[in-house]
């Protein structure tokens, strides 16, 4: 998320950099006992962390502020900010007056699948792989980045995709093409990708962004 027009709170009362971390470090731990699941924790303190270079995330009011005033933030950014902050404050029993954000209902682009092969061709080997893996299967990312070189059977040409929050495991089909490009990706570790998946959506976007011009 990027553009602000708001500086840094810098008022003497404005927690260190430090003490931030620490409070935000703290509520990953109180989500994990109450059962979240790993990617939700993830984002959630990413988004948090985010917000805290903005402004003083112990001050309700500065925050609703800094939200307003992100003009490159669509309204759906904006409302997912105030929920995970709301969150975020009832674990300190804090609450504030929450700023409502009505979602925009736009209609999602969809490339064709030339657009999506000539994507693939123009990435390294792992991440072609895994956006051949995407458009085979309709994977999340989050499950992807599970995926376990166990998870693949070549024989029968299947992918075992274990399910993120909000959905279901399934054995899916894969082509020969796929096989053969997994095949050709080192087997380091019991997973097939090593890196997580907000790198690999940092890779995508500069992928993308390269691949158009």
């Amino acid at each position: 998320m990027a553009g602000t027009e708001l500086p840094t709170n810098s008022s003497e009362n404005t927690p260190t950099l430090n003490t931030t971390i620490v409070k935000i470090q703290t509520y990953a731990l109180y989500m994990k006992k109450n059962g979240n699941a790993p990617e939700t924790i993830e984002t959630t303190t990413r988004k948090l962390t985010h917000l805290s270079t903005l402004c003083n995330i112990d001050d309700p009011e500065t925050v609703k502020e800094t939200i307003a005033n992100q003009t490159k933030w669509k309204n759906s950014t904006k409302k997912n900010m105030t929920n995970v902050y709301t969150y975020y404050l009832k674990s300190q029993n804090k609450t504030w007056t929450k700023p409502k954000y009505t979602q925009e209902n736009t209609l999602p682009f969809i490339p064709t699948e030339t657009e999506i092969d000539s994507l693939i061709s123009s990435a390294g080997t792992k991440t072609a792989t895994l956006l051949q893996i995407l458009k085979e299967t309709g994977a999340r990312i989050g499950e992807i980045e599970k995926l376990q070189w166990t998870h693949i059977d070549q024989e029968r040409r299947t992918i075992n995709i274990t399910a993120e929050k909000g959905s279901n495991s399934r054995i899916l089909p894969i082509s020969l093409k796929l096989i053969a490009m997994l095949n050709n990706i080192p087997k380091q570790t019991n997973k097939v990708f090593l890196t997580d998946k907000h790198t690999q959506r940092i890779t995508f976007e500069k992928l993308r962004r390269r691949t158009a011009k």
